[in-house]
């Protein structure tokens, strides 16, 4: 996808940056010269995997693609002592919070019990909250939850977790942090609260484990309320997964190059977050092995999971209407070749089915409503057997509960980057199978970074600026091109799409010759830019800036002086960027 580039950048993006890159514009005017900050982005942590050169060594000695599979799932696996460690951790909650809540359980789910987990997964855990309370405790009156009597005031830790569950269930998560807080100083330091449908207290690092700590929360004895996840989903989900990889052998392996590559592409990262997740790139994963004919259903794996409890020792599964799993590298480069064809605005992702299903998105859908489809009587809807729907930009029904969304959260700006870095690793992987270079999983590198110093420059190397006029002028704060219409409506980046805002700290518009991206609102930078007249502080952190005028001053005197339209600021005489020239830090030494 970056092709587009090949003209002049061969000399101006090489993987050493000069400490900054000059721009001539040559205007009708005179030139002006721009000096183009260069942005180091800050280094992805590798919390719990062996170290990158550790991979990379090893990795480097393999034959093919697929030994480096197998050698990396090995060395980032998780250990048998690792996942009795956690088990460890979880008893050990269970026996804490047993005290004052009789028969609460802690119960671990995610990767760490799925056969998917890495040395550096974090620890899931949901806590079954009992409505009991311990006999010891019963001279303690439990607290009653009126206004604080002042501000920032905290609840008494005890009484606190002694109420209803009616009434402990908003806080807590926040009872929680305090209690293990107390318990272990170090290891909860840092913990916090992420609000949203399911709250969860995190702690980026558990000191006890090296990793991170998730934990979520359900009551007995209380309904749902907005859609909570039931308390045994999670473990279910785990024996779907370890049925699959039965089904599918070669699936835990695939899951580890995933996790590598994405962490490596910083497209994924520690902690939870909305966006992408390890999780949310194995459900797509799982989605691609079912509509390859690799991986059975879930409705047939449910099936499968019931059977299986009722066979003998001896008896194995019979899965011959499966197509064999390629090669690795084969099944790589067709799941990287499958994503950028999903529309995910004319399909939802049924794992379910096993396949997409059609869907209509003239009207808004409701939360939990059966979604609209040209085909409401199919065998596929009715597999699903329950009403799912979202909002989402992306929707793929949880198979164990259909009315949750598993990839809610990921936008169409987050699926344009992921198809984009799926279209990137694709070229990788075809460019470099073989050595002597970083070649296979380690040539799966981060595609370039959509920042506006890139951008501009490539713009400039495009020669896209030319002819370009100052089509805004106000004297005394700003004077505006970029556009080729001239319009002041229209323009691109070198993606073809908008591009997210980027400020920092140690870049203002404190002073005359600021030279940043202009917008129509956060995260729209497109080819247009501004440059400042004067002091504009109340332009930070919305506008990215990302160069400064260090040369001919005198041409933006005359620009600023230069008559214009009184209602649009618009010149009366058009002044033109007549080329660009781009300097590779002409002024080092």
């Amino acid at each position: 996808m970056f092709a587009y580039l090949h003209f002049k950048l061969n000399r101006c993006y090489q993987t050493n940056y000069p400490l900054f890159q000059a721009v001539t514009l040559h205007t009708d005017l005179g030139d002006l010269k721009l000096e183009v900050f260069c942005m180091q982005a800050p280094l992805a942590a590798e919390c719990g995997w062996p170290s990158k050169k550790h991979i990379n060594s090893q990795l480097m000695q393999c034959s093919s693609i697929t030994e480096q599979a197998s050698v990396l799932h090995n060395m980032t696996r998780l250990t048998h002592p690792e996942i009795l460690a956690r088990f460890i951790v979880s008893d050990s909650f269970q026996e804490v919070l047993s005290f004052i809540r009789p028969d609460t359980e802690v119960s671990i789910f995610g990767s760490a019990v799925d056969g998917l987990g890495a040395s550096s997964s974090d620890l899931d855990l949901v806590i079954n909250v009992s409505a009991k309370v311990s006999p010891s405790l019963s001279h303690i009156v439990p607290f009653e939850y009126r206004r604080r009597p002042y501000p920032n005031a905290e609840f008494p830790l005890v009484p606190s977790l002694l109420v209803p569950n009616a009434n402990l269930r908003p806080r807590f998560l926040s009872l929680l942090r305090r209690l293990f807080t107390l318990l272990d100083p170090l290891g909860f330091h840092h913990a916090r609260i992420f609000p949203g449908r399911i709250p969860i207290l995190h702690v980026p690092r558990f000191s006890l484990l090296g990793v991170g700590l998730d934990v979520s929360c359900v009551f007995k004895g209380l309904s749902e309320v907005h859609g909570t996840v039931h308390f045994h989903d999670g473990r279910t989900m785990a024996s779907l997964m370890r049925m699959l990889a039965l089904c599918v052998p070669e699936f835990p392996q695939c899951i580890s190059v995933l996790k590598f590559i994405s962490r490596r592409s910083e497209l994924t990262r520690q902690g939870p977050s909305p966006k992408f997740t390890n999780f949310k790139l194995t459900v797509l994963f799982i989605h691609f092995l079912q509509a390859h004919n690799y991986a059975p259903s879930f409705a047939r794996l449910i099936t499968l999971c019931n059977e299986l409890a009722n066979l003998p020792p001896e008896n194995s599964l019979q899965m011959d209407d499966l197509i064999p799993v390629p090669s690795i590298d084969v099944l790589l480069e067709q799941f990287f070749t499958y994503i950028p064809t999903i529309n995910p605005s004319h399909f939802v992702l049924s794992l379910s089915a096993g396949h997409l299903i059609p869907r209509v998105t003239a009207k808004p859908f409701e939360p939990c409503s059966k979604i609209s489809t040209p085909f409401p009587d199919s065998e596929d809807l009715n597999i699903l057997n329950d009403s799912y729907t979202d909002n989402d930009y992306l929707i793929c029904p949880n198979p164990v509960h259909p009315c949750h969304n598993m990839l809610r959260g990921i936008d169409e700006a987050d699926w344009t980057l992921f198809v984009s870095t799926c279209e990137h690793w694709l070229k990788a992987l075809r460019t470099y199978p073989q050595g002597p270079s970083p070649w296979g999983l380690l040539a799966l590198r981060k595609q370039p970074i959509p920042t506006s110093q890139t951008n501009f420059l490539a713009l400039c190397a495009s020669d896209y600026y030319k002819g370009c006029i100052f089509h805004r002028n106000i004297k005394g704060f700003i004077v505006q091109t970029g556009d080729p219409t001239g319009t002041g409506k229209n323009g691109q980046s070198i993606w073809k799409r908008k591009f997210k805002d980027e400020f920092h700290e140690s870049l203002r518009h404190n002073t005359r010759g600021m030279v940043s991206m202009a917008n129509n609102g956060p995260d729209s930078n497109g080819s247009q830019f501004f440059i400042t007249y004067s002091k504009q502080t109340m332009l930070d952190m919305k506008y990215s800036i990302f160069a400064k005028v260090i040369d001919g001053w005198n041409v933006l005197d005359e620009l600023e002086r230069a008559p214009v339209e009184e209602k649009t600021y618009r010149p009366l005489t058009d002044i033109h960027i007549q080329n660009v020239t781009i300097h590779a830090n002409p002024f080092a030494e």
